[in-house]
Formats: structure tokens, sequence, C-alpha cells
């Protein structure tokens, strides 16, 4: 009897410290393979505002500095909180650089800060 409540207590340990396999760097490795398919470089946010910065738009592409995020869903967040900005027609996430490129038309910085920030994150720059 003895034996049984302690094959019991032992299991009920081992799976309350079970840690799966696959953490961090393996979501990472399938984030990069997604977006190498979908046709990102991932070349950081100089190339994504080069790509939006030309001279026929009127709006104004800006790279936002953002710290605090360390993930898809922070990077998803954020980029719904921008979106949901009147006068903002694009808005493209790097994770790796921790920054945002938004395309706006009429929107002042200020703005795009007070999204980002009421979002809980912290604009380190705005350029």
């Amino acid at each position: 009897m003895s034996l049984s409540s302690l094959g019991v207590v032992t299991n009920a340990l081992r799976l309350r410290y079970f840690a799966p396999h696959r953490q961090g760097t393996d979501r990472r490795d399938e984030d990069e393979a997604e977006a190498q398919q979908q046709g990102d470089t991932g070349t950081g946010p100089d190339a994504l505002a080069s790509e939006n910065n030309t001279t026929e738009r009127t709006d104004m592409t800006r790279t936002i500095t953002i710290e605090g995020m360390m993930c898809s869903h922070c990077t998803g967040r954020v980029e719904q909180a921008l979106r949901a900005v009147s006068g903002v027609t694009e808005v493209q996430m790097d994770l790796e650089g921790k920054c945002a490129v938004v395309t706006a038309e009429g929107v002042a910085d200020e703005t795009l800060a007070k999204a980002v920030t009421d979002s809980g994150y912290t604009v380190t720059g705005i350029r």
C-alpha cells in the first residue's frame, strides 16, 4: 500500500514539473520559415521602410521603435492597435528589429505613440 502511494506522489510531482520539448527557439524557427514562404525577406526595418517610401504617394511612412515586444502575440497586439488609428493605411511589424513600419496619412506621431502605449508597450523613437 505504501509503495502505491509513493508511486502516485512521484507521478504527480513528475507531471507538475514537466516542460514540453518544444520551447522558444523552435517556434522562432517556424516563424522565420513561415515568413520566407510568404515572401518576407526579413531584412529589417530599413528595408521595410524603403519599400513603402515612394515619391508618388502623399502618405508618410514612419518607423516606430517599440520596447517590450517578445513574441508574435505582442506584435499582433501592437499591429491591431496601430491599424485602429484613423488614417493608418498599412502596418508592417518586425519582431527582431522591435519596430513597426507604419504608412499613414495625416496622423501625428503622438497619436501613433499613444496607440502603442495604450496597448502596453513603450515607444522609444519614431523616425
